[in-house]
C-alpha cells in the first residue's frame, strides 16, 4: 500500500521543525543567523503552496460547494483565522495563479514576479506590495501590451535584504532590468519618483534622468 501524501507531508514537514529546533537550541551562532534566511526561504514557499491550494479549490467550487460564500469565509472557518487575515489570501490567489473569478486560468499580470513567488523564492509580503502596485490609479491606466513587458526592481536589491515596500520598488521593461543589473545605471527614488543616473561612460557628470510623468509632459 502506497503512503498517503498528506501524511508524508505531514511526517516530513515535522522532521524538519525538529531540525531548526535541534539547531536554535544546540547550532553554533553562525548557524543560527544562517537559519534565519532558512526560515524566510522556506515561508515564501509555505506562503505559495497555501496560495495555490486556496486557488485550486477556489476554480474547483469546493467552498461554494460547501456553502460557503467566499473563499474568505471558508478560510475563517477551517483555519480559525481572523476575517481580515482569512481576506490576505484568497484574493493573492487569483494573481499570483492567474485564477479568475470564472474559474478559467489567466495568465498573470508580471510573469516575472509570479515565476518568483510560484518557486517559493518570495513570500506573500512581496506579492501584496506588487499587488498594491497594480491596484494603483497609475497603474490601471496602462495597457496590456505595457504589463505585458514591464518588470519591478528593487532599487535595494531583494536578496541583498531590500524590502519589498513602494519606495524600494520601481516599474521598468525587461530590457531596462536587465541593463540596470548588468551595468553602472543606479536607480533612486527622490520626491517620490524614480531618477536613473548613468555610467560615466554614457555621461560623465552621471546627471540623473527622470521621465516626466504623462500629465506633467502634456501640462509642459
Amino acid at each position: 500500500m502506497s503512503p498517503d501524501p498528506l501524511d508524508t507531508a505531514r511526517r516530513l514537514l515535522a522532521q524538519a521543525a525538529d531540525a531548526v529546533d535541534a539547531v536554535v537550541s544546540s547550532g553554533a551562532d553562525d548557524d543560527r543567523v544562517a537559519l534565519l534566511t532558512v526560515c524566510e526561504e522556506t515561508a515564501g514557499r509555505l506562503d505559495r503552496v497555501t496560495v495555490e491550494a486556496v486557488a485550486v479549490l477556489e476554480r474547483r467550487g469546493v467552498f461554494a460547494e460547501r456553502g460557503y460564500s467566499s473563499p474568505a469565509r471558508a478560510l475563517s472557518d477551517l483555519l480559525g483565522w481572523e476575517r481580515f487575515e482569512a481576506r490576505r489570501w484568497w484574493p493573492r490567489s487569483r494573481w499570483p495563479s492567474g485564477s479568475g473569478w470564472t474559474g478559467v486560468v489567466l495568465p498573470p499580470r508580471l510573469a516575472a514576479t509570479a515565476a518568483v513567488f510560484a518557486e517559493g523564492r518570495c513570500g506573500l509580503r512581496h506579492v501584496e506590495v506588487i499587488t498594491r502596485v497594480l491596484g494603483s490609479p497609475a497603474a490601471e491606466r496602462l495597457s496590456p501590451e505595457v504589463w505585458a513587458g514591464a518588470e519591478v526592481h528593487h532599487i535595494v536589491p531583494w536578496e541583498h535584504g531590500g524590502p519589498t515596500v513602494i519606495d524600494n520598488l520601481v516599474m521598468v521593461c525587461k530590457a531596462h532590468h536587465r541593463q540596470i543589473h548588468a551595468t553602472d545605471w543606479i536607480v533612486r527614488i527622490r520626491d517620490g519618483l524614480p531618477e536613473f543616473i548613468p555610467p560615466a561612460w554614457i555621461d560623465a557628470s552621471r546627471t540623473p534622468r527622470r521621465k516626466a510623468l504623462p500629465h506633467l509632459a502634456r501640462a509642459g
